[in-house]
């Protein structure tokens, strides 16, 4: 039985909304002349700019590796494995490590857990 990769949470998803908005907030100001409308667009739209390129620039030197215990694992046995992540020169602005063997969503910098081996055919 194949195992599907974990889901990948966009974290553009928010700065885009406040882009939007910013954007929203710009051109109807232009449309309708309400000039106060202006410094809320354009320091919206400059925080999504901001944020997004923020942490693309945090992310580039974050390396995540997983040691498993062992090469093999026997049906209900447990498996050591550890999950590390190293950040780059930034740091990480935030984060959530979302990964298939680990029992909670976890902020640590490192985490180690029991995975127990799936019995053979998936039942």
């Amino acid at each position: 039985m194949a195992t599907s990769a974990p889901p990948v949470v966009s974290s553009a998803r928010p700065a885009a909304g406040l882009g939007a908005l910013g954007a929203v907030l710009i051109v109807v100001a232009g449309t309708f002349d309400a000039e106060p409308l202006y410094v809320p667009g354009v320091a919206f739209l400059a925080l999504a700019i901001g944020a997004v390129a923020w942490v693309r620039i945090a992310a580039r030197g974050v390396v995540v590796t997983r040691v498993l215990g062992g090469r093999r694992v026997a049906e209900d046995e447990p498996l050591d494995a550890i999950l590390s992540v190293r950040t780059g020169k930034l740091g990480i602005p935030g984060g959530v490590v979302l990964d298939p063997m680990l029992a909670a969503r976890d902020r640590d910098a490192a985490a180690t857990t029991d995975a127990v081996g799936a019995r053979a055919g998936g039942g």
